[in-house]
């Protein structure tokens, strides 16, 4: 550890850190206006103070000699050694710190030399991150270096002076949005808050309920009253949920110690990083809380009301969080974003998790497979009544606030038995008092329509009832997102994926200047714009906008529709459908084709019918599809169909265009799959029953 002297200014590496006396500095890094980093490095201190050197002792000024406390604790001559021959010992220099360190450096060694020490550590500084090696042992050592710290010094520039008693700045202070600055709050035991003008704030002690208000950490973990490891995993990483950090890597990296678990740094692999961190946390701990993030659904199918912690959750707009995120049917998450709403999970000691479920469950171990993680899982198998899909409930070790047993909702997959993957669309109500003012309202209860849930919330009445129909099984599940999936979570993703799945704006649809070329070198030379339909709602698109394209080729015509799904209904954010339809070109007149839109007066569809854009496949900002099209005369050829934004609506006069590219790819070399047939519900139905069987166990 490398450490800087406070009275020199030279640095004093240290083998043990456990057996000396030091300060450490905590901090937000300070960004010019273009956002380059205005910290002092390493390599910038060492040339300082070589230059420093050089300078004639009668040309410095005399430094401020000041009488040190004999009860400090001084490394002993074996502990220390010089980092650089060219900075001289330590022990023997007195010189006044370079005037030429940073304002913030020189103030911090101020600060701890007037309490006292010797040494302090700042990691903008005492750190060389121009060796790959030093940067990853200071990774994974640096909550061990605060814990071991005596002293904490949190220094919060954005607060000035003295609040009184209602600290608005201290709370809004952006040192606690920060990702790193979180195991600097929890990890040492004595932390001092420094205000701008570095005067002492308070300790962490002294406002551990104002700090509480505002991190959600709890009073016991933040006064060390109550062991870190006995928080559960879920809520450690909610703590993280809502701090920021300028590489995605690190949101992983800054979470190691307070999970308790070490792995090597590498910069450049994105999301996969906070993938291999919960792999590495199941290696070490067996707390299922892990998996218990995304929507989830109480068993009296009431939607949890995350309204109150955050007006943003899915509870306003379940869909839009479950569309933004594609990889919510694997078992681990892809930030810590995605436990915002999962604090309230702890875990159940296996005794108590027996006792609950009435069985013998094994203790639960994990092997990472190409074909997902393979566990024991208590299941329950399930069907939807709205779809009859089957669904399994995987119950967890853990609870939540009530009490209630958390379980997976899981789907398997077409192509094995023992492969699933995590989550399924249910028809949950909300019970109302006031069910008359409701339009609605059924059954006593507000329809919300499909909605994607990842867990459910199960009483122990309910399991006590259904407890003959659990059985063990050794599965497979689905834990590692694609590299496709790991791309559409980047932050641009939502505005992207948003705007091509729904649209509540006038629109236009253009053909794609590249594709066109293309198109007439394979006959199709009568390109033409088909003007919307009349019955189009006027107070939502432009009726002079085209949004349809028809191609016509040696006797045959292909229109390609794009427009609102009427199953959205009055929402604001209307769903976009597009369809493909065929007819003779003798037909002069092209509204004249026989357009089938068989879901165009069903109340609700699923949010991935065949025809909605959310079922295409995302990639690089384009949604695509394949589709079979069929002629009158029988003749049968693929196209593929990619959409795009080619310009976003600044103001709302303005028109967003879509761009559409066609590809005729050729004969189908297979007859095209049948699309899966949906029903109009005109009740709500709980979205679950039982089988009374129970699974019969996978042989091992």
């Amino acid at each position: 550890m490398r450490l800087l002297d406070t009275t020199s200014g030279e640095f004093v590496c240290v083998d043990d850190p456990r057996h000396i006396s030091y300060a450490i500095l905590s901090h937000v890094w300070t960004r010019d206006e273009q956002g380059v980093v205005s910290e002092q490095s390493f390599d910038d201190v060492r040339r300082i103070l070589k230059r420093w050197k050089r300078i004639p002792r009668w040309l410095r000024v005399p430094p401020i000699r000041r009488r040190m406390d004999p009860c400090m604790d001084m490394p002993s001559p074996s502990a220390t050694s010089r980092c650089d021959t060219d900075t001289g010992t330590t022990s023997s220099s007195r010189s006044r710190l370079p005037s030429v360190l940073s304002e913030k450096v020189k103030r911090a060694c101020g600060v701890a030399r007037a309490h006292g020490f010797r040494l302090l550590w700042v990691d903008s500084c005492c750190i060389d991150k121009g060796s790959s090696s030093e940067l990853s042992e200071a990774i994974n050592s640096m909550f061990s270096w605060y814990q071991h710290a005596r002293v904490c010094y949190a220094y919060l520039a954005d607060v000035v002076g003295d609040e009184g008693g209602d600290w608005v700045q201290f709370r809004k202070s952006r040192w606690f949005r920060r990702g790193w600055t979180l195991q600097e709050l929890v990890a040492p035991r004595v932390v001092i808050f420094l205000s701008q003008d570095w005067h002492v704030i308070g300790t962490k002690a002294a406002l551990a309920n104002v700090i509480e208000e505002v991190t959600g950490i709890d009073r016991a973990i933040l006064t060390h009253e109550v062991a870190l490891n006995s928080v559960s995993v879920a809520r450690r990483i909610s703590w993280a949920a809502k701090r920021q950090t300028t590489r995605e890597e690190d949101e992983a990296y800054s979470l190691m110690g307070l999970l308790g678990v070490n792995m090597p740094t590498i910069y450049g692999e994105g999301r996969f990083a906070f993938i291999r961190l919960q792999e590495e946390v199941l290696r070490q701990n067996s707390d299922q809380t892990l998996f218990a993030w995304g929507p989830s659904l109480r068993n009296n199918f009431e939607l949890m009301d995350d309204s109150r912690a955050d007006p943003t959750g899915f509870r306003e707009e379940p869909e839009h969080h479950v569309w933004e995120r594609p990889n919510m049917r694997n078992l681990l998450a892809l930030s810590p974003r995605d436990f915002a709403f999962a604090g309230g999970a702890t875990t159940l000691s296996h005794p108590a998790y027996s006792k609950r479920l009435k069985l013998s469950p094994p203790l639960p171990e994990y092997t990472a497979t190409c074909h997902g993680l393979r566990t024991t899982f208590p299941l329950l198998e399930t069907r939807t009544d709205h779809s009859n899909e089957l669904v399994y409930f995987a119950l967890l070790a853990c609870q939540d606030e009530s009490g209630r047993i958390l379980a997976l909702i899981l789907r398997s997959q077409e192509l094995s038995k023992s492969q699933y993957s995590v989550g399924a669309f249910l028809c949950p109500t909300m019970e109302v008092e006031d069910a008359p003012r409701l339009a609605a309202n059924v059954n006593g209860g507000i329809f919300l329509g499909e909605q994607y849930f990842r867990i459910i919330h199960l009483s122990q009445d309910f399991i006590t009832t259904h407890g003959g129909s659990i059985c063990l099984r050794d599965i497979y599940v689905s834990h590692r997102p694609s590299r496709s999936d790991r791309a559409l979570a980047f932050p641009g993703y939502r505005v992207t994926h948003v705007a091509l799945t729904r649209c509540s704006s006038p629109f236009r649809l253009i053909l794609a200047e590249w594709c066109k070329l293309l198109l007439e070198r394979d006959g199709y030379r009568n390109i033409s714009p088909l003007q919307q339909d009349s019955d189009i709602a006027l107070d939502v698109f432009d009726p002079t906008a085209p949004h349809s394209i028809v191609l016509r080729r040696a006797g045959h015509a292909i229109l390609i529709k794009l427009e609102v799904c009427r199953c959205s209904g009055t929402s604001a954010a209307r769903t976009l459908c597009m369809t493909v339809s065929t007819s003779s070109s003798s037909e002069r007149c092209p509204r004249s084709l026989n357009f089938p839109i068989t879901h165009a007066h069903v109340a609700q569809h699923r949010r991935d019918h065949p025809d909605h854009i959310f079922s295409w496949f995302f990639a690089n900002g384009l949604a695509s599809k394949r589709f079979f099209v069929r002629y009158p005369d029988g003749e049968q050829v693929v196209m593929q169909v990619t959409l795009s934004v080619q310009s976003m609506e600044s103001s709302p006069m303005d028109i967003r265009t879509y761009a559409l590219g066609v590809e005729v790819v050729g004969p189908p070399t297979r007859s095209p799959e049948q699309s899966r047939q949906f029903t109009p519900r005109d009740c709500w139905t709980p979205p679950v029953t039982i089988v009374g069987s129970p699974l019969p166990e996978n042989p091992v």
